[in-house]
């Protein structure tokens, strides 16, 4: 990957410290060569899905990975409408990890 882009989706109550999991995804990336960036997007009215799905046409997107479950604030993308939308809609190839 030339560039990989860590997105952290989170509510309008959650805090906006930190926001990243224990394991720095993006230190690790960049220990093995690898360019990665961490952004964060606040959840409006647009559902999650729509968020997904603009960012990656917005940045250009070759590969959509996902985790199925948040690690703070509880399951953000549940095995349920939510990950069906994205697996139905997404434009780019979707790894999803649970």
């Amino acid at each position: 990957a030339k560039e990989v882009r860590v997105l952290s989706l989170q509510l309008p109550t959650a805090a906006t410290s930190g926001g990243l999991p224990s394991l720095n995804v993006v230190e690790h990336l960049r220990a093995h060569g690898i360019e990665a960036v961490f952004e964060r997007a606040i959840l409006g009215e647009l559902p999650i899905v729509d968020v997904v799905l603009n960012r990656a046409a917005d940045e250009g997107v070759d590969l959509t990975v996902i985790g199925a479950y948040g690690l703070q604030g509880g399951a953000l993308l549940k095995r349920t409408d939510t990950t069906r939308a994205i697996l139905e809609t997404m434009t780019t190839p979707v790894l999803l990890s649970t």
